[in-house]
């Protein structure tokens, strides 16, 4: 609904919160272990998905709570995420394997 964005720091396993309006970051959500590399946003805006270079997996997130709901395995150093639009499949590349992640809701 463009009130969130998300930015996603690997090295730090953290995903910066930042309110749009006033372009402040409004909560640090803290994935040990995961390496957060990218992310994508369900077309109801109600789930985040962040792929984890680290953890080999896909981290599901609740956006009205900020706090994660699951975790998907996926191939190895999973990075760029794509999603559907009628929010059904979940596309990642996963770069160390050289293989293709599609993910279905």
């Amino acid at each position: 609904d463009g009130r969130l964005g998300f930015v996603h720091y690997v090295k730090n396993d953290v995903i910066a919160v930042i309110d749009l309006a006033s372009d402040t970051v409004v909560e640090r959500l803290h994935l040990p272990g995961v390496g957060p590399y990218g992310g994508v946003v369900s077309p109801d805006g109600r789930t985040l998905y962040v792929s984890g270079f680290t953890a080999n997996a896909l981290s599901v997130i609740d956006v009205e709570t900020l706090s994660v709901v699951g975790s998907v395995p996926l191939g190895q150093g999973p990075q760029h995420a794509a999603i559907t639009p009628d929010g059904r499949l979940i596309y990642v590349v996963n770069n160390s394997g050289n293989t293709l992640s599609a993910v279905i809701r």
